[in-house]
């Protein structure tokens, strides 16, 4: 009896293996990996509430605190980016849905009709449990690479996740279901559920493991390759020319018809006053962005420096 428990337990673990040889995992990364929703955002740590755009401002009275936790974010981000992946954040609850996407190569896998997916990752929060649903994006054949979702298959699966404030890791295997492969090219979606308390989920490492071929094999090489180049391009050089960049922490941008900048009652740019309002509101900058083109680009076949000549002054 003994013998043959020891010899299940060696079968389970070589079929175990045998399956891990037969799926190709594909990076956790910023490049390999897209979100959808407003609360979901890429962290490399906590203090400073922020969106995809902006930083939100510091409550009354705290702005030296807030002020020296942008500093210390701005060292961080600075230190990890092309070393480090950030992990991912979702405020909860959310407005709209919350989505995570490998559309950056998954159309690439030229998935098909029964074949089996895996989805890894690790989570973090404060004990709430949250649900994945795993969903199915359908793009017509030759606009993969488009914004253009022609079909959506929702929830053919779903996982419960009874997180902690450790990280705790989660898979979950998943069918590719039938659809029309003369017409579609079809991309998973992994769906996260609005729970009703106010909380932060937070996740990394998630990675897709679709079944191995050669193609795939050779898909999969080349997004490390490009990975690896990423991270070695996000060591930042300047030429010595631009080497004020390094300083210049604070820019506005002006639109060229500001009547703050520009007076068409006397025909010239406002720059001395100008200049004197930002200090007076901001503090100073140490560069301005002058806006010439929006909103009228677009409207007909003029391009940039057209309306830079059609600017007083030319």
């Amino acid at each position: 009896m003994k013998k043959l428990c020891f010899l299940s337990i060696i079968a389970v673990f070589l079929f175990s293996c045998q399956n891990e040889k037969d799926k190709t995992g594909f990076p956790y990364s910023q490049w390999t990996l897209g979100t959808s929703g407003n609360n979901l955002t890429w962290q490399f740590a906590e203090g400073l509430e922020y969106n995809n755009s902006f930083i939100k401002i510091p409550e009354e009275g705290k702005w030296e605190e807030w002020y020296q936790n942008l500093l210390q974010y701005r060292d961080l981000v600075r230190n990890k980016i092309g070393k480090e992946n950030p992990w991912l954040c979702c405020d909860f609850p959310a407005k709209g849905e919350t989505k995570i996407h490998f559309d950056k190569f998954a159309y690439q896998l030229k998935l098909l009709h029964g074949e089996e997916l895996e989805v890894k990752g690790f989570s973090r929060s404060q004990n709430v449990p949250f649900t994945l649903y795993f969903d199915f994006d359908l793009k017509s054949r030759g606009e993969e690479m488009s914004y253009v979702v022609r079909r959506k298959i929702l929830a053919t699966d779903s996982l419960l996740i009874n997180s902690s404030e450790d990280w705790a890791p989660f898979s979950k295997k998943i069918k590719i279901p039938e659809f029309n492969t003369d017409s579609f090219a079809i991309a998973p979606i992994v769906r996260l559920e609005q729970v009703q308390s106010e909380t932060k989920l937070f996740l990394k490492d998630v990675q897709l493991f679709a079944e191995k071929n050669p193609e795939r094999e050779v898909l999969c090489q080349n997004i490390e390759k490009y990975l690896a180049e990423q991270a070695e391009n996000s060591q930042l050089i300047l030429p010595d020319e631009l080497d004020w960049n390094h300083e210049n922490f604070l820019m506005g941008f002006v639109f060229m018809w500001d009547h703050t900048f520009w007076s068409p009652e006397i025909g010239e740019y406002l720059v001395d006053s100008y200049c004197k309002t930002m200090e007076k509101e901001f503090g100073g900058l140490h560069s301005v962005i002058l806006w010439h083109s929006y909103p009228n680009i677009g409207i007909d076949e003029r391009n940039q420096f057209d309306f830079f000549d059609a600017l007083p002054g030319g």
